[in-house]
This record gives structure tokens, C-alpha cells and sequence, in this order.
């Protein structure tokens, strides 16, 4: 009788021993698949955060690139900018001749007028 008790104690420990076991199966299981998932997870942020790093530098290439056209644009303008300056220079130095020339044929052609009406009373007052 004493065997069987004892036998039948052992069978309860054995079984709580196996439910134990089984439980902890199971939190080492679960472990394992959040322990994969972290994995994957710190996977997936490297590899986002070398993305952004590469693009980082695909952006500051860009931005070099376009300050470089800025500059060079920059540079384009300011000597459009005075060859402008000078041409309209030019257009008004040619403008003051033009009138300039303008007041000398304005001129020419009064005294000539004024020759023609002088010549033309010396000529009735003969």
C-alpha cells in the first residue's frame, strides 16, 4: 500500500514535473519568436537608417551640385547684368550723338534757309 502511494506521489510529481516542463517549452518558444522579431526588427532599422545615410548623401551631393549651378548661374547673371549696363550706355552715348546731329542738320539747314531768303532780298533789291 505504502508502494502504491508513493508510486502514486511520484506519478503527481512526474505530471507537474511534465506541465512544468511543457509551460517553459512554451515561454522558451514564445522567447524565441520575440527574440526573432527583435531580430528582425533591429534588421530592418539598420537597414532604414543606411537608407537614410545613403540618401543623406545623395541630398547633400544634390545640394552641392545645385549651390555649384546657383554660383555658376550667379556668376552669368552679374556679367549679363553689365554687359546690359554698358550696352545701355552705349544706347544713350548714341542717342545724345543722334540728337547731337540732329541740332547740327536743325541748324545747317536754318542758316541755309536764312542764306537762301538773304540771297533771295539782295536779289529783289537789285
Amino acid at each position: 500500500r505504502r508502494q502504491q502511494v508513493d508510486l502514486a506521489a511520484f506519478e503527481r510529481q512526474v505530471a507537474d514535473l511534465s506541465r512544468q516542463l511543457h509551460a517553459m517549452q512554451s515561454k522558451v518558444e514564445l522567447h524565441e519568436e520575440e527574440r526573432s522579431l527583435a531580430e528582425r526588427n533591429a534588421k530592418s532599422s539598420r537597414e532604414a537608417a543606411q537608407a537614410f545615410v545613403q540618401r543623406e548623401d545623395s541630398l547633400k551631393w544634390e545640394l552641392t551640385q545645385s549651390q555649384a549651378e546657383v554660383d555658376r548661374l550667379s556668376g552669368k547673371i552679374a556679367t549679363l547684368q553689365a554687359e546690359n549696363e554698358s550696352l545701355h550706355n552705349s544706347l544713350l552715348k548714341e542717342k545724345r550723338r543722334f540728337q547731337d546731329l540732329e541740332l547740327v542738320v536743325l541748324r545747317a539747314r536754318r542758316a541755309q534757309a536764312e542764306a537762301e531768303r538773304a540771297e533771295r532780298s539782295k536779289d529783289e533789291t537789285v
